[in-house]
C-alpha cells in the first residue's frame, strides 16, 4: 500500500504560525504548495489520494458531490483520525491542495482578509466547518443514514442545499456533534414544506437556538432521534410564526417569559 503522508504536528503548527504572522501567504496561490518532505510521516491504513483532487469540483453547487467523493475515498478513516486537525491540514496542503486552491481561489486578490481566508480553508480553526475538507467530511459523517438502503445520503443532500445553514448555523452549533439530534432535526425540516418554502433562514435559526437553549438545562446527547422530531412537531406552530431572522431572538425570549 502506498500510504498517505501527513505533516508532523510541529510542522503543521509552524505553517499555521507563519500564516498568522502573514508570512508566505503567496505560497497559497502557487500551483503546488512547497513543503519540507522531511517533516512528513506516513499514516497507516489510508492510501494516497492521487486522483481525488481532479475528481472533486471547485463549484459551490457541486460541494455535495465533492463531499461524497471525499467521504468514500476515506472509508477507513476513524473518528480519532478525523478529529486530528493536522490530518485535514495535511490534506489541504498536499494531496488535495489542487482542489482547495481552485475551490477557494481568492488568495492574491485585494480588499479582503487574506490571512483569515487561508486560516479558515487550509487550517482547522474555531470554525472547523469552514475548513475546505474537514467541513465536507463531517457534513457527510453526521448526516449519512445507513438504514436507508435506497439513498443513505438523502439527509446529506438536504443539508448541502443551504450553505450558510451547513457551515455557519447547524454545522457550527454544539448540536452538530450529536447524530440523533442532527438526523431528527433534518428529517423534520425535510418533511416540513412550510419551512422549505418560506423564511427558511429565520425558521432554521429558531430551531437551532431553541435546542441550544434547551441544552443549557437538559442533556441533549442522551436523547434519541425521535425526541427531536416530536419536539419540533410539538412547536411547529411557533416555528411557522417566524417570518424573518430578526424575529427569532424575540420569539425565544417570549418563550422564556411564558
Amino acid at each position: 500500500m502506498n500510504n498517505l503522508k501527513i505533516f508532523k504536528q510541529s510542522y503543521a503548527d509552524q505553517l499555521r504560525r507563519e500564516v498568522e504572522k502573514s508570512v508566505g501567504l503567496d505560497r497559497y496561490a502557487q500551483e503546488v504548495f512547497p513543503v519540507n518532505e522531511e517533516m512528513l510521516e506516513p499514516i497507516s491504513g489510508i492510501e494516497k489520494l492521487d486522483t481525488l483532487a481532479s475528481q472533486m469540483s471547485p463549484k459551490q453547487e457541486d460541494d455535495i458531490m465533492s463531499a461524497k467523493l471525499l467521504y468514500e475515498a476515506l472509508g477507513m478513516l476513524n473518528l480519532a483520525q478525523a478529529s486530528y486537525n493536522a490530518f485535514w491540514e495535511s490534506l489541504s496542503h498536499l494531496d488535495l491542495y489542487p482542489y482547495v486552491r481552485k475551490r477557494w481561489p481568492k488568495v492574491g486578490e485585494k480588499g479582503f482578509d487574506e490571512k483569515q481566508y487561508i486560516l479558515d480553508h487550509w487550517f482547522v480553526t474555531k470554525r472547523p466547518m469552514r475548513h475546505s475538507l474537514a467541513g465536507l467530511w463531517w457534513s457527510v459523517n453526521q448526516t449519512i443514514d445507513h438504514t436507508n438502503k435506497e439513498n443513505p445520503y438523502y439527509l446529506t443532500e438536504y443539508l448541502f442545499k443551504h450553505f450558510d445553514f451547513r457551515t455557519r448555523r447547524l454545522g457550527a452549533s454544539t448540536l452538530f456533534r450529536y447524530k440523533p439530534a442532527v438526523h431528527g432535526i433534518l428529517k423534520f425540516m425535510l418533511e416540513c414544506d412550510e419551512i422549505n418554502e418560506n423564511y427558511f433562514e429565520g425558521r432554521a435559526n429558531y430551531i437551532i437556538m431553541y435546542f441550544n437553549q434547551m441544552g443549557a438545562v437538559r442533556q441533549l446527547a442522551s436523547l434519541p432521534e425521535e425526541f427531536f422530531c416530536k419536539e419540533l412537531e410539538r412547536i411547529k406552530g411557533d416555528i411557522l410564526k417566524i417570518q424573518s431572522r430578526e424575529e427569532v431572538a424575540g420569539a425565544l425570549q417570549f418563550m422564556d417569559e411564558d
